[in-house]
């Protein structure tokens, strides 16, 4: 004869079998089950979702612009009288609508090296192709080390598939005196820059320079610049690096322009890039902000830093120093 089954043994091989008590049967149901997430995170959510469903004082006020702008484009005969823009806008002001706004980002330069660390040191991450490491080191350093807006640089959402952004015909490298020592400097034209389409005598140049006190050579300016120059064969009159590092501006100029090569004059400094290596296509300001904000991640920020959060801190330090 078997043992005899026990109430713990005809419960579990009920179970087993399908069998559900009635305490277990209550709780369950056809709804999902989100999983659990800490009170820090529920309050961002929270934030996103008052966006989502009550439109803010700033998102009312920006589409009531854009429409009023649209319309005047459209209607140039029946166009929407100034004090009538100004009496909607002042009576969006009573709506008492939400003044909720997304926390803004701020990337410190110690933040930046962790990310170059990240790149260079720690980055598991496969790239399409290695060439993207060195255009992304590059360009992170022309966003740190100016105030360049994306869409300067690249193809920004504005412009797209226009394939307008920096071309190396809207830059220069050039070699001047700096405490009787030659420097290599890259000038960049802002052709793009905001509210200056119009205004080409009036558009700004950002420099970056070769020297950078007391910062390990991962962070200096110019470094991936140059190899991005030299792999392309960017210059029409030199080939290597020594080439390069050995001129010397004449000694009654304060400058000597490295001249580009006539077949790149017309190419993207910073492409798309393909398995194959750099294409001809230039990238998008899109493409790029993935990429920095996937690394900032990497790297172990909390959230992931954008572009804005470079050139806000570039303008920081420039307003802080008293930078013209």
């Amino acid at each position: 004869m078997g043992r005899k089954r026990t109430a713990e043994d005809r419960r579990r091989h009920a179970e087993q079998n399908g069998y559900i008590d009635d305490e277990t049967a209550a709780a369950v149901d056809d709804n999902p089950v989100p999983r659990y997430i800490l009170d820090y995170t529920k309050e961002r959510y929270d934030v996103q979702m008052e966006l989502w469903h009550e439109a803010t004082f700033q998102t009312t006020r920006q589409y009531f612009r854009c429409f009023v702008s649209g319309w005047n484009i459209d209607n140039p005969k029946a166009l929407i009288p100034r004090d009538h823009t100004d009496s909607i806008t002042n009576y969006i002001k009573k709506l008492d609508l939400s003044t909720a706004t997304r926390q803004p980002t701020y990337l410190t330069l110690e933040n930046y090296m962790y990310m170059e660390e990240q790149l260079w040191k720690n980055d598991g991450h496969e790239y399409v192709h290695d060439a993207y490491r060195v255009f992304i080191s590059a360009k992170l350093k022309l966003h740190v080390f100016t105030p360049a807006r994306i869409g300067e640089v690249s193809e920004g959402s504005t412009r797209a598939k226009t394939g307008k952004g920096l071309r190396y015909k809207d830059t220069a490298m050039l070699v001047a005196w700096k405490n009787g020592e030659p420097e290599l400097r890259y000038s960049l034209k802002r052709e793009f820059a905001k509210g200056m389409h119009d205004k080409e005598r009036q558009r700004p140049t950002h420099i970056l320079y070769e020297f950078l006190p007391s910062q390990p050579l991962i962070v200096q300016p110019l470094v991936f610049m140059l190899a991005i120059f030299l792999a392309r064969g960017a210059f029409k009159n030199y080939c290597t690096l020594e080439q390069v590092l050995n001129v010397k501006p004449p000694a009654n100029r304060r400058s000597w322009v490295l001249e580009w090569a006539d077949h790149v004059l017309d190419q993207p400094v910073f492409p798309e890039v393909s398995a194959d290596g750099p294409t001809e296509k230039i990238q998008r300001a899109t493409s790029f902000s993935k990429q920095v904000k996937a690394l900032s991640l990497r790297a172990g920020m909390e959230h992931g830093v954008t572009i804005h959060s470079f050139r806000r801190e570039a303008l920081i330090q420039a307003t802080s120093e008293s930078f013209p």
